[in-house]
């Protein structure tokens, strides 16, 4: 190595989030701007956070009004139940239990937060299952099957009750170095963080 190499030191990231939340939505869309020039890794992380704040129906957060660019339609129903989404985002992970990539949770939360469509409409949920479909575990293609359903249900639950552990009360959060961040409020807290490494 010669005087001028660099180490570069390397961030893994843990984003706690809830489809049915728009500051998650906005955190998704924005995260690649704000950790531009960082060495990093997320794992995107779906959670049901079954006594979280739930917002007023077709209202968006107000921290989203001061955020320019967030490209935020709200869906026809909100809140809306986002079990499915989450239990689909699991079903396209590489492994039982895994985590689904940021195409994955990045795709459907366009769908949920672009279209202005109702989350509930069952046709929502299968052009998403067939837009997705590649991704799916080949366990998991026949969405019929209740046992692979509840397998599925049994992951997303287990992911839960880990981020309540750690301590995860709201969505969305990011872990880093075992300390947890709201992504947005926090935002400047973890960038510096990350830098400090």
């Amino acid at each position: 190595m010669n005087s001028h190499s660099v180490a570069v030191k390397f961030a893994h990231l843990t984003f706690y989030f809830d489809f049915s939340s728009p500051r998650a939505y906005f955190a998704v869309e924005r995260l690649p701007v704000w950790l531009e020039g960082l060495s990093y890794s997320i794992t995107y992380q779906p959670v049901h956070l079954r006594q979280r704040p739930v917002l007023r129906a077709h209202e968006p957060d107000p921290d989203l009004h001061e955020l320019p660019g967030h490209n935020l339609v709200m869906p026809a129903r909100y809140p809306f139940d986002s079990l499915p989404y989450s239990r689909l985002a699991l079903a396209c992970a590489p492994c039982l239990g895994g985590t689904p990539s940021r195409w994955v949770v990045q795709t459907i939360f366009q769908e949920l937060w672009r279209t202005g469509a109702d989350p509930e409409d069952p046709r929502r949920l299968a052009e998403l299952l067939s837009q997705l479909a590649p991704q799916l575990l080949p366990q998991f293609k026949d969405q019929a099957d209740s046992a692979q359903a509840q397998q599925v249900q049994n992951a997303l639950q287990a992911a839960t009750d880990r981020s309540v552990e750690k301590g995860v009360s709201q969505v969305p959060t990011m872990e880093f170095a075992d300390q947890l961040f709201d992504v947005l409020d926090g935002r400047d807290a973890l960038i510096q963080a990350l830098r400090g490494l």
